[in-house]
């Protein structure tokens, strides 16, 4: 059996994981001895910083890996574009929400118009760390007397200490992924985001099935960015906001998305996601697109997540979940300044519609 190292150790890579287990022997790294596979699967856990390249490098060679697969943090795919320097450029088209501004101006697409001073600005705008995410730093300014104090927020999130500052949209927020297949066809699935719990990051998501109206603008946008990537990628996600049918780009990431995004996928179509992802890299996994039987089932992905200064509830499990995964222990206090994810749950519901009311988070 082959040897597969995958850059990360968190709970979200169970899912590739998996599929990668069907043919090769897997090794997980990273520095935090916590993480999931570092705790339940130590023996082919390597405790490493894999953002250093010799590091990696040095397991490379000694467990003679034949696949290397980013994981599903930023950092994963960073360090991934230091073992592939082809795949390293591709990154630095897209890997900031400046660079991936850029790119959208390249190619025409309609991404948030962005602001270079505070003079130029009309309100409401958006201020974002360039390279933060799950919504930290990132603050909406209705007036030009509050910008200031949301820049000094977003500097302070941000490792590089670059802010970006755009117009703020109104509208539906969806995901999409899509897989290039080696004939050039996309294979791509399309999900519907809500945020519930913090303003700016997801905690509610459900899986598409019919085609909407803009389905064929997304399908060139996605053709066209392809068009600008070299050979090598075959996966892409993004994130986009749609304005009156119209399709605005907000992030793209080339490596998969976390809370189990894969999982969320699998149950609703019966298609191994975590199967595409590694194909997607060079791998071979054991389904191929082409001889999964797809299905349809209402399912959505719910993550928990406990606001600051409060503590991780229990959860009374409701009897229409299908999956579930708890990630901090009830009791543990959030001494954060943002809503702490403890938890994330596959419920199988009659409507695929965003619960406004809340009801589902209230009644766990």
């Amino acid at each position: 059996m082959k040897n597969c190292l995958l850059l990360d150790g968190s709970f979200a890579c169970i899912p590739i994981v998996r599929a990668l287990s069907c043919n090769y022997n897997v090794f997980t790294c990273g520095n935090k001895k916590d993480a999931y596979f570092a705790s339940n699967y130590a023996s082919n856990h390597k405790l490493i910083d894999y953002s250093l390249p010799p590091k990696v490098e040095k397991i490379i060679c000694e467990n003679k890996i034949d696949l290397v697969v980013p994981g599903c943090t930023d950092l994963s795919l960073d360090a991934y574009g230091k073992v592939d320097l082809d795949f390293g450029m591709a990154i630095k088209k897209v890997s900031s929400k400046e660079a991936f501004h850029n790119f959208c101006l390249k190619l025409q697409l309609k991404s948030p118009k962005s602001f270079s001073t505070v003079e130029e600005c009309y309100f409401p705008v958006i201020v974002k760390p360039d390279d933060a995410f799950s919504g930290k730093g990132v603050t909406v300014v209705e007036e030009k007397l509050d910008i200031h104090r949301a820049i000094d927020s977003a500097m302070a999130n941000s490792n590089s200490k670059k802010i970006i500052i755009q117009e703020y949209l109104i509208g539906q927020l969806h995901s999409v992924s899509a897989f290039k297949q080696p004939d050039g066809s996309i294979f791509k699935f399309l999900v519907e985001e809500h945020c519930n719990q913090h303003r700016f990051s997801v905690d509610e998501s459900f899986v598409l099935h019919a085609p909407p109206q803009w389905d064929e603008a997304l399908d060139e946008i996605i053709n066209q960015i392809y068009s600008e990537m070299p050979e090598c990628v075959a996966f892409l996600h993004m994130q986009f906001i749609v304005c009156d049918n119209v399709i605005r780009p907000l992030e793209l990431m080339l490596r998969c998305p976390g809370d189990l995004y894969s999982l969320l996928i699998q149950y609703s179509t019966g298609i191994d996601y975590g199967a595409l992802y590694i194909n997607s890299f060079g791998g071979t996994a054991k389904n191929k697109v082409d001889t999964l039987v797809s299905q349809n089932r209402h399912v959505k992905r719910l993550t928990l997540k406990v606001s600051p200064g409060e503590m991780v509830p229990k959860i009374q499990v409701p009897s229409n979940t299908i999956d579930f995964y708890r990630t901090i222990p009830a009791g543990y206090l959030n001494t954060g300044e943002l809503p702490l994810r403890y938890a994330v749950i596959f419920l199988e519901v009659e409507e695929l519609t965003h619960d406004t009311t809340k009801s589902l988070f209230e009644m766990l």
